[in-house]
């Protein structure tokens, strides 16, 4: 890498900047030798960003291997699930999935160029078998299903926490930032997400998002509200919050009513942690599986993905 910087150093002082940004006058020839020299330039600093910095071994090298991530992600959730390290849970996850598509990618590629080489009858001893093909096919086939299976282990992780925020604390910031975590179009003054499993979402993903933030968003609404119709002269007002749409009440009040038998009775949370976990245990072993199948054919192609920012 310190190579890498070197030379891209060396290439930015070999250029003379004086007439270097002066704009293209095609009847001037030292302007078309100033356009030249940027075009030269431009070149070799695209080269040596892509090949010696993007493709740098060492950079892949910090990134953890795929079982680290997953054996993180069973600490959390083994023997119970540690509920304030949800949020790191789901990045881990979304590191998973990164995997799982470079996984992905990869097997294309395999395949294109195994198709190519037979098509064009060229003498390459290293053409695969009839069972890799399968293999590769079907990890491009579940490709779609695990993408889908993994935004739906997201979605019930934050119906999940969501619940047990609200009822384990009752506090309105608190419950703010956590929705602000997960759904920050739907909270006033979030708008950017901050989280890395919000960042890679396509447009019918992020609504599928969205539509679990409002039932996140109502069921904290709804159940405020239904607090202060039951006893409402123990409650007293403290804030209204015209985005969530409903005034908060003395926090331990609260809490003891979204902790009461009848509420949990009436109101139970809709996930069951056991079966999440066992779909989020399968979702990792499948990645497992594809990505130990592809090691085994190609040794030096299954490499880490890009470190995410």
């Amino acid at each position: 890498m310190q190579s890498s910087l070197t030379e891209l150093k060396k290439l930015i002082s070999d250029v003379d900047f004086k007439h270097f940004t002066e704009g293209l006058d095609a009847k001037d020839p030292q302007s078309r030798a100033n356009a030249k020299k940027r075009r030269q330039f431009m070149w070799k600093l695209n080269n040596v960003y892509n090949e010696e910095i993007m493709s740098n071994s060492a950079s892949r090298a910090q990134v953890p291997p795929l079982e680290a991530f997953i054996y993180e992600i069973r600490k959390i959730m083994y023997p119970d699930l540690l509920n304030d390290r949800v949020p790191d849970l789901l990045d881990l996850l979304a590191n998973v999935d990164r995997y799982r598509r470079r996984i992905s990618e990869n097997a294309e590629v395999a395949l294109a160029f195994d198709e190519y080489y037979k098509h064009q009858n060229l003498d390459v001893p290293d053409v695969l078998r009839e069972g890799e093909i399968e293999i590769l096919k079907k990890i491009q086939k579940d490709g779609e299903d695990l993408r889908g299976l993994y935004v739906k282990i997201l979605q019930q992780f934050f119906i999940l926490d969501i619940y047990h925020v609200w009822t384990t604390v009752a506090k309105l910031t608190i419950i703010l930032h956590r929705l602000g975590q997960y759904f920050p179009t739907l909270v006033p003054g979030e708008k950017t997400p901050t989280m890395s499993f919000l960042k890679d979402l396509s447009a019918d993903e992020q609504e599928e998002i969205r539509q679990t933030g409002l039932d996140c968003r109502a069921f904290v609404k709804d159940s405020a509200g239904l607090a202060q119709e039951r006893k409402p002269e123990k409650y007293v007002q403290l804030l209204l919050c015209v985005h969530i749409g409903f005034r908060h009440v003395r926090s331990q009040t609260l809490l003891q009513f979204l902790q009461s038998d009848e509420f949990v009775a009436k109101h139970p949370c809709t996930v069951d942690f056991a079966e999440l976990r066992r779909i989020t245990d399968c979702y990792m072993y499948a990645i497992e599986t594809q990505s130990s199948q592809l090691k085994t054919m190609f040794p030096t192609v299954a490499k880490s993905p890009q470190k995410s920012h």
